[in-house]
């Protein structure tokens, strides 16, 4: 997304927020390949508007050093990243810079102070390869949303990474 592109889907997400007060609470979307433009857009979201995260995308991977300024803010703002991730045994055309469990262990030990959510477990891909991957970053959630509804997905997460460290999430199509 553009600059332009993720300003329009934080004031809808501002209006739902306002609209359904107490019940919808937002994460500020940018692509930090925007950088300035998006670090003013996640403090005006965050400051002004009350969102309680920040979303990232596939833009670039959350290793790539342009990440990093959004991280920062993040910890500076007492926020946490949710972060869309997969790991897939094949290229993904239309995701090509997608991170996966592994990327964000790196970013985590980088920033240790940061706290991080894995999002979609249940997304697609080799989710035991994902939650293995998590399994000695401490400061990364995972959350427990995804279209992929495989047997045994939240109980290994529960057994290797413990329950603490899982969100229910309600991005599912069941």
């Amino acid at each position: 997304a553009d600059a332009e592109g993720f300003r329009r889907c934080n004031q809808r997400v501002a209006e739902s927020m306002k609209r359904f007060a107490g019940r919808v609470l937002g994460y500020c979307y940018v692509n930090p390949g925007c950088g300035d433009e998006a670090l003013s857009e996640i403090r005006r979201c965050i400051e002004e508007r009350g969102f309680m995260g920040i979303k990232l995308y596939n833009e670039h991977f959350c290793t790539d050093p342009v990440v990093f300024p959004v991280v920062e803010l993040a910890i500076e703002l007492r926020v946490p990243i949710l972060h869309h991730a997969g790991h897939a045994h094949y290229p993904l055309p239309d995701q090509p810079n997608i991170s996966d469990g592994g990327h964000l262990a790196e970013l985590a030990r980088r920033y240790p102070e940061a706290r991080l959510i894995c999002a979609h477990i249940g997304g697609g891909g080799d989710w035991e390869w994902s939650i293995k991957a998590l399994r000695h970053a401490g400061n990364v959630l995972l959350d427990t949303s995804g279209s992929v509804t495989d047997e045994g997905i939240v109980e290994m997460a529960a057994e290797v990474l413990g329950v603490d460290r899982l969100l229910f999430g309600c991005d599912m199509s069941m």
